[in-house]
């Protein structure tokens, strides 16, 4: 079957089956329930939840756990109207990966003057195995294993560990802002390490390519590199490349290229580019 959220969620999950406990005070009309078990078919979702009403509206605070939600569960478990654009961003460019728990915690309210408010929330959630499109015009990173942390207004993740075609990342994080706003914003900080032939590789299939244009060639190089990459940009549809603020800096060791001037090459070289 089906649960159906109310407004302002407006939003079906799928329910396969629901356990619950509680105790109802009748003269202070509070709800409250000690153990409430839901498999949405798949993700298992457990919470405890007290409400309490009064002559202008209901109050509630619920802490919960969901455990085992696959990516695919994200369109059809994440409310449309929750962090919409952000949500929006999370299903077209995430296309591996679980999330093996989520905890949270809410409190909220409503009235019949006001409506629903949600008053706080706040949460962690740890990721395994994704899979993230930052810019269509480079692959994907894989084997991404992070943590997270949210609340109304912001979501943090810290990646830390993940692999782009032999180029790794220790420590990295991605946040999105404005999640309660109009405008959400996304800011990503990549430290990556690796071969600098691999990295030059990307750069050059990508939206910066140049190598080629001065005879150049990524198998030419050898060396390593430590990277810094910083993207910012307003969430939206059909994001172009030139909507992207993008920093790079790189230091790299042991640099060496054959033949790039008049038959000649740099060796053991050592570079920092800003």
């Amino acid at each position: 079957g089906k649960v159906y959220l109310p407004h302002p969620f407006n939003h079906e999950i799928p329910i396969k089956t629901l356990n619950t406990r509680g105790r109802y005070f009748g003269d202070g009309s509070q709800l409250q329930l000690d153990a409430l078990e839901l498999d949405l078919n798949g993700p298992h979702l457990s919470i405890v939840l007290n409400l309490v009403g009064d002559e202008d509206g209901v109050s509630f605070g619920a802490n919960g756990i969901i455990r085992d939600i696959n990516h695919e569960n994200f369109s059809t478990h994440w409310p449309k109207s929750l962090a919409t654009k952000a949500r929006k961003w999370v299903v077209e460019n995430v296309s591996q990966g679980t999330i093996s728990e989520v905890r949270t915690a809410i409190q909220a309210r409503y009235s019949k003057d006001i409506g629903f408010e949600l008053l706080s929330l706040s949460g962690d959630m740890n990721i395994r195995g994704a899979e993230v499109s930052f810019i269509s015009s480079i692959p994907s990173v894989a084997n991404i294993m992070a943590t997270a942390r949210f609340n109304k207004n912001k979501l943090d993740i810290f990646i830390t560990q993940a692999q782009l075609r032999g180029i790794s990342t220790q420590k990295s994080v991605i946040s999105f802002r404005g999640l309660d706003e109009s405008d959400t914003y996304a800011d990503i900080d990549l430290f990556i390490e690796g071969p600098m032939n691999k990295a030059l590789s990307l750069i050059e299939e990508g939206p910066l390519g140049f190598m080629s244009a001065f005879g150049a060639f990524p198998d030419q190089v050898n060396g390593s590199t430590d990277a810094h990459v910083k993207l910012n940009f307003l969430v939206e549809d059909n994001l172009r490349m030139d909507k992207i603020d993008l920093d790079i800096s790189a230091r790299v060791q042991d640099f060496s290229i054959d033949n790039i001037i008049y038959g000649q090459g740099i060796h053991n070289g050592q570079l920092s580019l800003e």
